[in-house]
């Protein structure tokens, strides 16, 4: 795991040939809100298959949240979002 920042930190985990990729945020202050489409632009600009010079391979790019929000807004816990990688191939 790479981590990064003391007050708030980023832990960024998994591969691009794994299962998921990752990425954990600490020290996110409770009430922000947050949805999917947050991520749209950022996920856009990435997305393989598009563009020349990147990956073949298309994924959905789906933030799938595990912790820290709860009714769209952040809980102050430690934001946990994952991303499925279900085409990998080494």
């Amino acid at each position: 795991m790479n981590s990064f920042g003391r007050n708030f930190r980023v832990h960024i985990f998994g591969e691009s040939h794994g299962p998921m990729v990752g990425i954990t945020i600490d020290g996110c202050l409770p009430g922000i809100p947050i949805s999917e489409s947050d991520f749209t632009d950022d996920l856009n600009r990435r997305k393989g298959g598009v563009l020349a010079g990147t990956t073949s391979r298309t994924e959905t790019d789906k933030p799938i949240f595990l912790s820290g929000v709860f009714n769209g807004f952040t809980t102050g816990a430690p934001l946990t979002i994952a991303f499925e990688n279900k085409k990998r191939k080494s």
